[in-house]
């Protein structure tokens, strides 16, 4: 049996956290021996885990978000020593074959006690920040990971015409879903938040709250186009702000939506856990991102049989095939985005085959079997390696 020991220190559930748990709830526990290392600060995803059955070990990490990357690094570096020490602690006590990280946070003060005590170490990029936030760090990784893991096809595009793609091995391995996720649900006509009763057609925004990565502008931008037409339409966000810098930006949403005069139409739901409990509520799911990998929250709605409009960036097309499972419109291009939701707004029969393809095409290729048999052949072919 090969023990894994992941390590995933972000204090939220995002779409890393939920990859991490789907990866290992795909595994053969026959075969691979899971052990998950992760903030103390992430009580959602300890939840997760545990519910499957994982060993969890918790180390307070002091990470902050900070937006000036030299000072960031400099008020950093005593952390990233203390979580060296920590992990290389508990790499002795585990004794696990392989170290698995995510991001390249995590990956940063896990490969020194990978490679000093002779681990296989493999460490996942979901994100474009994960690669070319800070180059140095990714080619350093790459060169001293003895894989390093792609979620989406685009990276390998992007990765080359940096020049970066030939500093290690890597490989492509797409996130896969439960097949739970895929049964179909019944319609709901009324979403309740927080005492208001929210009255479909919905529209929603499932998103952290990222300034810039998420297109949050863009969303309510398109909203004010809809709104113009369809004034019983509501647009819902489903996420919350967890820092000061995310706070911030809920502030200037706020404000926004004032000025676009959207406010009467606007909920935030919140965190909603489990996630595919909120899609019988949702009408069309709008994906407004910068770049995504290919989008978790896509191949959910997909499995949810639920149609996506969204711009055709990164690894979206990877998820979303246009015309067929949704409609991708050129980046920035809000109108496009507002026409296409309206379209299948007022056509709900043919936003519902729409739904249907997207549920097969997501189950035929993003399956949580097909996750567990690549991570398995991968973790197998790495302890062969000399």
């Amino acid at each position: 049996m090969i023990k894994v020991l992941f390590v995933y220190t972000h204090t939220v559930l995002g779409g890393g956290e939920t990859m991490l748990v789907r990866t290992i709830a795909s595994l053969d526990r026959k075969r691979i021996n899971p052990v998950a290392v992760i903030s103390d600060r992430n009580d959602r995803l300890h939840e997760a885990l545990t519910r499957i059955g994982v060993s969890v070990i918790r180390i307070h990490d002091a990470n902050r978000p900070l937006g000036n990357k030299l000072l960031k690094a400099l008020i950093q570096f005593p952390n990233f020593i203390f979580l060296t020490m920590r992990m290389s602690l508990i790499v002795l006590k585990e004794g696990p074959d392989i170290i698995h990280a995510g991001l390249s946070y995590s990956a940063l003060w896990s490969i020194v006690p990978a490679r000093l005590f002779g681990k296989k170490f493999v460490w996942v990029g979901q994100t474009l920040s994960d690669f070319f936030a800070y180059p140095v760090i990714t080619r350093f990784l790459m060169y001293f990971s003895h894989t390093t893991v792609l979620t989406c096809a685009d990276f390998t595009r992007l990765l080359g015409q940096s020049g970066m793609l030939a500093s290690g091995p890597t490989e492509v391995i797409y996130t896969g879903l439960s097949n739970d996720l895929f049964r179909a649900r019944d319609e709901e006509s009324v979403f309740d938040i927080g005492g208001s009763h929210v009255q479909r057609p919905i529209v929603a925004l499932i998103a952290r709250f990222d300034e810039s990565q998420k297109g949050f502008a863009h969303f309510f931008e398109m909203a004010q186009i809809i709104n113009e037409k369809m004034p019983h339409v509501h647009f819902v966000i489903v996420g919350a702000p967890v820092n000061p810098i995310e706070q911030a930006l809920k502030a200037r949403l706020d404000i926004l939506a004032q000025r676009l005069h959207i406010q009467d139409v606007l909920f935030y739901a919140g965190f909603i856990t489990p996630l595919d409990g909120f899609f019988p509520y949702a009408d069309v799911i709008v994906i407004p991102s910068v770049y995504e990998a290919p989008s978790a929250v896509a191949m959910e709605a997909g499995a949810a049989g639920k149609p996506v409009v969204a711009f055709s960036v990164g690894g979206i097309p990877e998820v979303i095939r246009n015309d067929e499972t949704g409609y991708l419109v050129p980046y920035g291009d809000v109108s496009g985005l507002a026409e296409k939701t309206i379209a299948l707004l007022q056509n709900p029969v043919a936003a519902r085959a729409m739904g249907e393809k997207g549920r097969r095409f997501v189950r035929e290729n993003f399956s949580e079997e097909k996750l567990g048999q690549n991570y398995t052949r991968l973790y197998e072919s790495l302890m062969t390696r000399i």
